[in-house]
């Protein structure tokens, strides 16, 4: 298996040859659930000129299993995997999200080159042991980030 540490993540491949698509990352503390629902939601959206990508500050080993399940109910399809901020290191970005405060306050400065904004959404795994309740909460918020994401990249755009 590769080491996640070891591996760069390739912006350059043929979809981010046009020009007219600008490359936004989404960071959260531990890339298992937020920033993984972020990237999904925005590469489902064909419409979007956006291609985009998600890492952790300090990344889990496994994307969380009920941030497929939430996608997948709403039709998205999504085999992310959790990556480290430092795969990017020397790519730029034309925008950083950040989504939960621990990500706000450690997100290195030489990630991205374009904008920066934070969107603060707490994890409820690091609250909720039920999964059921976990389950709701997680599509509470795959819903939110599903409805202020496209505005917030028109803006940005």
């Amino acid at each position: 298996m590769e080491n996640p540490q070891k591996t760069k993540t390739r912006l350059n491949s043929p979809e981010r040859r046009g020009n007219n698509i600008r490359k936004v990352v989404f960071v959260c503390f531990d890339n298992a659930f937020l920033s993984q629902v972020a990237e999904a939601v925005v590469n489902q959206q064909p419409k979007m000129n956006w291609k985009a990508y998600s890492a952790g500050i300090r990344p889990v080993k496994h994307v969380h299993p009920l941030t497929t399940e939430i996608l997948r109910e709403v039709g998205v399809l999504h085999h992310g995997r959790t990556k480290y901020v430092d795969e990017f290191y020397g790519q730029d970005f034309d925008l950083v999200v950040t989504l939960d405060d621990a990500a706000a306050e450690k997100c290195p400065t030489w990630l991205g080159g374009g904008k920066r904004m934070h969107l603060n959404f707490s994890d409820p795994s690091q609250k909720i042991e039920d999964e059921i309740q976990l389950l709701h909460a997680y599509r509470l918020i795959r819903d939110e980030i599903s409805k202020k994401l496209p505005d917030l990249l028109i803006i940005y755009n």
